[in-house]
């Protein structure tokens, strides 16, 4: 069964554009764009999520809301996850 897909690939560096016209301030645009290749939109635009103004649905960002921030919100859950997941697997040893 064929699934269709109703929306278009968006390069990242389109998605830079629409990020600053929403309000984000992003002081590197090809530093946002290669981060966005890297890592990829979808799983980004969870740490963007703090820098939303209320309702969230509307997509504009609060005056403050800076890319370089959620950058380090990312960098940071990843070092977390990557300790806890050492952490679990040292005991999961131990316990072998």
């Amino acid at each position: 069964m064929a699934v269709n897909f109703d929306k278009s690939y968006t390069s990242p560096e389109v998605i830079v554009d629409i990020l600053q016209k929403r309000g984000l301030n992003i002081d590197n645009r090809q530093l946002a764009a290669d981060i966005l290749k890297n890592v990829g939109y979808y799983r980004f635009s969870a740490y963007l999520y703090p820098f939303l103004m209320q309702p969230k649905e509307e997509h504009v960002f609060k005056q403050d809301g800076c890319f370089g921030n959620a950058w380090e919100l990312y960098r940071f859950d990843k070092k977390l996850l990557q300790m806890a997941t050492n952490l679990f697997l040292a005991k999961y040893q131990e316990l072998s």
